[in-house]
């Protein structure tokens, strides 16, 4: 009795599964990049981009005196061992810095904002002129269905501060 072998359909099958590093080893940027309204259900942080600047790689908050007097809701941020001064700040590329002495940035309304990246070090030369860091801030889009929200902020004057600021130079205005 001969046996004769056939050949058989191959069935193996290969799935090849994987997912993107942890470290994005062809970029020399360090810093963060965040979606502000994740972020914000999981940290609490003040509702102002540097707030959430302050929690990147390599920044730290800069001499209090400055923030008050030159940039008033504004925290400053010294990043990667420069001065307040050396940062840029940006919304969708568009230069915001404060041009008149280079602290802060105009305000923006933090409800605008969808993602915030904070470039501490090895940025790319389109954010010239800052040897700190950059604060880039994209906007929110819009849709073409109608939508809406709103903040309500309360601050009980039970809460509040009664007694005269006589730390810092210029004293709050008593009347």
């Amino acid at each position: 009795n001969d046996f004769v072998m056939g050949m058989g359909a191959i069935t193996d099958v290969i799935e090849v599964t994987g997912e993107a590093p942890l470290v994005d080893v062809t970029s020399t940027v360090t810093g963060m990049t965040v979606n502000t309204d994740d972020f914000n259900a999981r940290v609490p942080v003040g509702r102002e981009a540097t707030q959430i600047a302050l929690m990147a790689p390599s920044t730290v908050n800069s001499d209090r005196r400055f923030n008050s007097e030159y940039t008033p809701g504004q925290e400053l941020v010294a990043m990667s061992g420069s001065s307040p001064a050396e940062n840029a700040y940006q919304v969708n590329g568009l230069n915001i810095t404060n041009f008149r002495n280079g602290l802060g940035s105009t305000f923006v309304p933090f409800e605008f904002v969808q993602e915030l990246q904070i470039k501490t070090g090895g940025y790319e030369a389109e954010y010239g002129r800052a040897t700190g860091g950059v604060v880039n801030m994209v906007t929110k889009s819009g849709t073409n269905s109608f939508r809406g929200s709103a903040s309500v902020y309360y601050r009980p004057e039970s809460l509040q501060e009664q007694q005269p600021n006589t730390y810092f130079a210029y004293n709050q205005d008593e009347t």
